[in-house]
């Protein structure tokens, strides 16, 4: 009797998942059951949890193991009040990039997220407070079933290994910051035994600080390092540092730099411009756009007797776009920060915007990225692309008075304007990188334009608009 329960019970619980009643399919139990349907259901109900009551002791599978305990964050979390808010945005955000760029403003006003509304990926480019949450998930992925102890004390030697992957990183920055002579030692002591990952991460915070003392060791690591990233990001800070230069590089920068001339802007002008010689093969352009993803900039501009930061203004853009690319892309990797600042400006005054987006962004200097910003949306750019350049490190004070602005409230009044997918994405950006008294002056004005109070799509500015009375902005 018992094993023709059991067998019953299968399709009972899969009919009651689907829906629909059961009783017709209990066969060891219809004399018990009444004539009426209904009444049949409620007793089969009443007799099914008796059964597994009594019959069905539930026991946990043998993959399931106690996890370590969640690390807390020194950043508070979102406070109670704001944080449905936070939860009605999240899903709206389509991919890791959007949700950070919720992360960063959050983290700008003093805030981090609760852990069962978003966590971020190991490797995600994340404020430095979320260190433990990313070293909780590698020791969860790596199946281990204690955390690591972080020490309250600076990264030395001696505690290296105390410290989880990211934590390390973080740590590792602040000392590089503090006493750049520290690093030395640790990296000569424990850099070769870290994953391909960690050991780029670590060279990422060299930045500008890059110096004469830290040659030795990039020279070494662009040689001897096992992963190719790493010698390649090794070798970048090296030419911006100008020592990555020999005799066959500086014979492709004066090749590289007979495919130009330097000729007057005007007849009456006595400012020099770079002018493109024609080419009169497709293995010579391929030739020049290979040489100009190669060559250091420093050394282009060296061949054509330039400084580097005047090769910007002077570059010949939107004459070939490929080799704008190629230009943009050698800057990127061997330029200095100051020149990638005068190069973006260049690009957007020549329309040329999209390069930021692709080669630049990455280098952007924090101090440029507010003016940069401007100077897109003075060029008719659309706010989302601002936002990528913004990257969440500075907020705009006046997007109001904006063509991407306008756009969105000529949306309420003009059927041949932007499509509401493009809509929705706009007005996240725009709460995303307005301070609170822009997103005020916004709102007021979409509200004034026909936009729906209750719109979920202006949740954005109201968060923005709300964090002002509650965050800690530093």
């Amino acid at each position: 009797m018992v094993e023709a329960v059991y067998d019953m019970m299968g399709p009972i619980l899969a009919r009651w998942a689907m829906g629909t009643p059961a009783a017709s399919v209990a066969k060891a139990w219809q004399p018990l059951f009444a004539t009426d349907q209904t009444k049949a259901e409620l007793q089969l109900l009443a007799l099914s949890g008796q059964f597994l009551n009594a019959m069905v002791a539930p026991s946990a599978p043998n993959t399931l193991r106690t996890l370590p305990l969640l690390p807390r964050l020194t950043v508070p979390q979102v406070p109670a009040a704001l944080r449905p808010l936070v939860q009605r945005l999240l899903p709206t955000l389509k991919d890791t990039a959007q949700q950070i760029a919720l992360v960063r403003l959050l983290a700008s006003y003093g805030y981090s997220l609760n852990p069962s509304d978003w966590m971020p990926q190991v490797d995600a480019d994340v404020p430095s407070f979320y260190a433990p949450w990313q070293d909780w998930l590698a020791t969860v992925a790596a199946g281990q079933d204690t955390l690591p102890d972080v020490p309250n004390a600076p990264l030395n030697v001696e505690n290296w290994h105390a410290f989880g992957a990211a934590s390390r990183v973080v740590a590792f920055a602040r000392l590089r910051q503090q006493d750049p002579a520290a690093t030395h030692a640790l990296l000569d002591s424990h850099f070769s035994h870290l994953l391909a990952g960690e050991r780029l991460k670590i060279l990422q915070t060299f930045g500008p600080e890059t110096g004469p003392a830290d040659i030795p060791f990039l020279q070494h690591v662009a040689l001897k390092d096992r992963a190719e990233a790493v010698r390649q990001y090794a070798q970048r800070l090296l030419t911006r540092t100008a020592t990555g230069t020999d005799e066959k590089t500086k014979e492709s920068a004066a090749e590289l730099a007979d495919f130009f001339t330097l000729t007057p802007k005007s007849p009456a002008s006595t400012q020099l411009v770079l002018q493109l010689k024609p080419t009169k093969t497709t293995a010579q352009a391929s030739r020049r756009n290979g040489l100009c993803l190669t060559v250091p900039f420093q050394d282009f501009a060296a061949a054509l007797t330039l400084s580097p930061d005047m090769l910007p203004g002077m570059w010949p853009w939107c004459v070939d776009k490929h080799l704008d690319h190629c230009f943009s892309q050698m800057a990127a990797s061997s330029a200095s920060d100051a020149v990638i600042a005068r190069l973006a400006h260049a690009a957007v005054a020549s329309g040329s915007c999209h390069l930021i987006y692709k080669d630049l962004n990455d280098r952007l200097p924090p101090s440029a990225r507010r003016d940069l910003a401007n100077s897109l949306l003075a060029a008719d750019e659309q706010l989302w692309n601002t936002l990528t350049v913004l990257k969440g490190v500075t907020p705009l004070d006046d997007v109001v008075d904006t063509s991407a602005f306008r756009a969105i409230i000529t949306t309420r009044t003009e059927e041949a304007s932007l499509s509401p997918t493009v809509l929705a994405q706009e007005l996240l950006a725009l709460g995303l990188m307005t301070t609170p008294k822009a997103a005020t002056h916004a709102l007021a004005a979409l509200e004034q334009a026909g936009f729906l109070a209750a719109d979920s799509r202006l949740d954005m500015l109201r968060l923005t608009i709300a964090l002002e009375k509650t965050g800690l902005q530093e």
